[in-house]
């Protein structure tokens, strides 16, 4: 032993380092998932069927939920929406979802009205993220949809705004239509609800009109 060195044996040795444990591979994959799942919740809910399994619907047939009877009637792009007087931004047009919504319930209903319907024009338009709600609006009086009263169908149009050239008449359009749902496990919302796409419309931009 030379001078400056200590015994390293003994029983006042210290204790070795601790060596890191490395989590298996089973355990990154679970955290991974997790991260999955709470990613898709925070996007409005965990959906188990996948779109491509939702049930298709022709453009102008309506779909019986449990609150609404929706048609979807048209989508098409705009300059300036139909009876609002509101014209695009410059650079900018509106992709618009024209839709015939009947309230079937015995009350008045604000808030699912304008989370009915979201579309997907693959890389431009999505149905879930910041930019995926629409403004929605009644060509009627050219301004926000109101409370829907029980068993007025109403037009209501369905729009976001796009950069000139990205869409083009003949593009492939998916439009959802969402419905809520009661979930005891979700306690986003006050009244226990939550609210996924439940039926898919596949047209084209440009039908109807």
């Amino acid at each position: 032993m030379t001078i400056g060195e200590t015994d390293q044996t003994g029983p006042d040795a210290p204790a070795p380092a601790p060596r890191k444990r490395r989590l298996p591979g089973w355990a990154w994959t679970l955290i991974g998932l997790a991260a999955v799942v709470a990613i898709v919740a925070a996007l409005g809910g965990f959906r188990e069927v996948p779109i491509a399994k939702l049930p298709a619907i022709a453009l102008g047939e309506t779909h019986e939920g449990d609150e609404y009877r929706t048609t979807v009637d048209a989508v098409y792009l705009t300059s300036q929406l139909p009876n609002t007087g509101y014209a695009a931004e410059e650079g900018f047009e509106y992709l618009v979802v024209e839709a015939t919504v009947e309230n079937t319930t015995d009350r008045p209903i604000f808030t699912l009205t304008r989370q009915l319907i979201r579309a997907l024009v693959s890389g431009v338009v999505e149905p879930y993220g910041d930019a995926a709600a629409p403004d929605v609006s009644d060509p009627r009086f050219g301004g926000p949809v109101g409370y829907l009263q029980p068993n007025l169908p109403l037009t209501v149009l369905y729009s976001w705004d796009v950069e000139i050239g990205q869409i083009k008449d003949g593009d492939e359009a998916i439009i959802g239509i969402f419905e809520r749902h009661y979930d005891p496990s979700n306690p986003a919302f006050d009244d226990y609800s939550t609210t996924d796409a439940v039926a898919r419309v596949i047209t084209e931009v440009g039908a109807g009109r």
